[in-house]
């Protein structure tokens, strides 16, 4: 997609406080930041370019530089590409909507049983436990144990492993959680050439995360039972049809975007897989939002509404 940047679009620099501190690797931020872009014409919305820290390639001011500078390019990076695509080829949503998404469990296991027994009062019919953050395995086939334990059982339960693992550590892990149905972990390995042979040793199924923002070559991964495409670092539209050109289903997930960013995922999910659960409960760490009024959640769904920008908010980059 070539595209051009600078005289047709307005940018607007923004920073949000989290609700608490995120720890994204070896770096924790409070504070989440990016770019608003909006067309010269109104009616073609807003996109959000906020690399994530730690996970993008792109920094911040990277991004402020390129779109300043109004570049052309066959290959802008991927936030970028992702928020150009939101105006330049918008995809027809409803003005209001709901989609369904899985709740997101992080922390140690008397706070995953705490997280897990509220979402099993809720309307979710998914959600996500992050797994390979502790020094021991154990600790994470517990985690699954109580959290299964205390969810409906009609609520499925997806792992996110983030490579934490070599292959043994993954197949010891996988042994340990047996006896729980899971809909798949994501990206269990830090190599991913040795995924099908956990595949294949386990049969646990698995999903592609951070391999789809690496490689071009997933006919490498016949066994993987879902992508989970996250917009801001996989890029632009043309990216995201060629994943769902493969038959694979595609799970939307957030970097802890701004509502704009989140509306605009949720469009995408809500065109591409409205039936799977998207991974857009981030949007609940956000302290505050761009928006006058915040999307809310009910029944495990994300409500979306089309409300615009609160432009008081957002500091104007360039003349």
């Amino acid at each position: 997609m070539r595209v051009c940047v600078g005289v047709a679009h307005q940018l607007f620099r923004y920073r949000i406080p989290l609700a608490r501190p995120l720890s994204l690797g070896a770096t924790t931020i409070s504070v989440r930041e990016g770019v608003l872009i909006r067309h010269a014409d109104p009616n073609q919305g807003w996109g959000d370019a906020s690399p994530l820290p730690g996970f993008s390639r792109e920094t911040l001011d990277q991004v402020i530089e390129y779109l300043e500078s109004g570049a052309q390019s066959e290959t802008p990076c991927p936030s970028v590409a992702f928020a150009l695509s939101c105006i330049e080829h918008p995809i027809e949503s409803p003005d209001e909507f709901e989609l369904p998404i899985n709740a997101l469990v992080i922390g140690n296991i008397d706070e995953v049983i705490q997280q897990g027994q509220q979402v099993a009062e809720q309307g979710y019919q998914s959600v996500k436990l992050k797994v390979g953050r502790s020094t021991e395995i154990q600790d994470d086939i517990s985690k699954v144990q109580e959290l299964r334990r205390v969810l409906r059982s009609d609520q499925g339960l997806r792992l996110d492993a983030n490579r934490a693992w070599t292959l043994q550590q993954a197949i010891e892990f996988a042994q340990g959680i047996a006896d729980f149905d899971i809909e798949y972990i994501e990206e269990p390995i830090g190599c991913p050439s040795e995924l099908e042979r956990f595949a294949e040793v386990t049969q646990i199924p698995y999903a592609l995360d951070e391999t789809l923002v690496e490689s071009d070559d997933l006919d490498a991964y016949p066994s993987a039972v879902a992508f989970v495409v996250k917009p801001t670092l996989v890029g632009g539209l043309e990216r995201v049809k060629s994943l769902a050109s493969t038959g694979r289903p595609l799970v939307f997930s957030s970097c802890f975007e701004s509502g704009i960013g989140i509306r605009n995922i949720a469009r995408w999910a809500n065109h591409f897989s409205p039936d799977i659960p998207a991974g857009l409960d981030t949007y609940q760490w956000l302290q505050t939002d761009l928006l006058p009024r915040c999307f809310e959640v009910e029944s495990g769904c994300l409500r979306i509404h089309s409300e615009d920008v609160d432009l008081s908010v957002l500091e104007a980059i360039g003349p």
